[in-house]
């Protein structure tokens, strides 16, 4: 008997997997549609050339990846929550199925962070590599003398075709086709022709390495301005204001006047805190000789930004994500129904038996019974329980973002 009830619940459970699976079929045919795409400038940064052939490699980055693509330049989030905006954005153009990813641009100074919101299958696969889209996106939106929103976009597709089996590795610059903006310009006359040329192509790869316009300037005089005003506006009239960009001015010997390194929007935010240790190591190649050694000193500065350069680290995100799809739903809930119609039919088959008492087979003429009590004092426990700062919460995909300070600094360096 017990092995036809073995068999039976084997055989029960056989049919309930064929079924499950059936349904799940069912229900991802009718998930299965060509990708889309869709984009939003509601800045209205974008030439209408533009936002046109963006789209067009959107389109092509969809069909590519498998998963509709996303982007949306916007303005004023109206108080939503972005990954909220972001999730009513892939319902209205892309519905409730199908792996998808969203790329949100919050606009300059309002508060709201980027953001990338991923479903379905994009979760799995790009919820990990986030911080690097991020790396890419930014890498393209601060090649120029302002926020480049095509670059940005066209980084973000370039990044999810190349990864789209797992992080290959590469870093944002890689046959991006950017390139970032490098001067070297020596108003002391301290450099032969031949180091100017090499440094100069030293300094351009190293700009396009980082992702930030960099520029070097050995001033002579200082047109009456401080030293800081000076820098500030080399870099604005060189680079543009809203770039992300790094200058280092370096002062002629005796004039008793400053060194400064100043840095501007993205490249502020990475190597603002690292100011000190990039004094330190240019300093270290111009005290190489009897008289400053500006070539030294310039490699010295272009071999740290190339060494201490860092991605962004997600600043706002949701903890533990999972996706279930409306065809996992329907195939659970067919599945529970079966379930239970099988267990209430087997269980109908039988009838419980009252159990025989013990008492009968006694024979009550020859069997004595003895009463013992054990009384026991009670012991009373107290127990804590012990909570946790930490908490997770399941939703519908993944999502996380990133703020962008935007800042400006100049920092001194020695009086020379």
């Amino acid at each position: 008997m017990r092995y036809v009830k073995r068999t039976a619940a084997l055989l029960l459970a056989a049919v309930i997997f064929t079924v499950s699976g059936l349904l799940s079929l069912a229900c991802g045919a009718a998930d299965i549609a060509p990708s889309k795409a869709a984009l939003e400038d509601y800045q209205h940064v974008l030439s209408a050339e533009d936002e046109a052939e963006l789209l067009d490699i959107m389109y092509d980055t969809a069909d590519k990846t498998g998963t509709n693509i996303g982007i949306i330049i916007a303005d004023d989030l109206g108080g939503i929550d972005e990954d909220e905006y972001c999730e009513a954005f892939a319902e209205a153009y892309f519905g409730s199925f199908g792996s998808t990813i969203v790329l949100l641009i919050a606009e300059e100074g309002s508060g709201d962070y980027d953001w990338i919101y991923t479903k379905g299958e994009a979760s799995r696969v790009y919820d990990s590599q986030q911080d690097k889209i991020f790396d890419a996106v930014y890498y393209g939106l601060d090649s120029g003398r302002e926020l480049n929103f095509r670059a940005a976009g066209e980084q973000f597709c370039k990044y999810l075709v190349e990864n789209k089996d797992g992080y290959t590795g590469a870093e944002p610059g890689d046959h991006s086709g950017i390139q970032y903006m490098a001067t070297l310009d020596d108003y002391q006359y301290a450099l032969s022709s031949s180091e100017k040329a090499e440094l100069l192509e030293l300094i351009q790869s190293t700009a396009d390495d980082i992702g930030a316009n960099i520029g070097v300037v050995l001033s002579d005089s200082l047109d009456g301005k401080s030293e800081e005003r000076y820098t500030d506006d080399y870099m604005y009239e060189q680079f543009g204001e809203d770039s992300s960009s790094i200058v280092l001015m370096l002062v002629k010997e005796g004039t008793g006047n400053h060194d400064v390194l100043a840095f501007n929007k993205h490249a502020y935010d990475i190597y603002d805190s690292q100011y000190q240790s990039i004094l330190d190591a240019v300093y270290r190649g111009m005290d190489r000789g009897s008289s400053p050694n500006y070539p030294e000193a310039i490699e010295e500065f272009c071999s740290y930004l190339a060494n201490h350069k860092t991605g962004y680290v997600g600043s706002s995100g949701g903890g533990f994500h999972f996706h279930i799809g409306m065809g996992q739903i329907i195939v659970m809930i067919f599945a529970f129904i079966i379930v239970i119609t099988s267990v209430n039919a087997y269980a109908a088959r039988y009838k419980k038996q009252t159990p025989i008492s013990a008492r009968t087979y006694l024979d009550n003429s020859r069997t004595n019974f003895t009463v013992r009590q054990d009384i026991f004092v009670r012991e009373f426990t107290t127990s804590h329980k012990i909570s946790s700062s930490s908490s997770g919460g399941g939703r519908h995909g993944g999502g996380g973002g990133h703020s962008r300070s935007g800042g400006h600094s100049s920092h001194s360096g020695r009086s020379r």
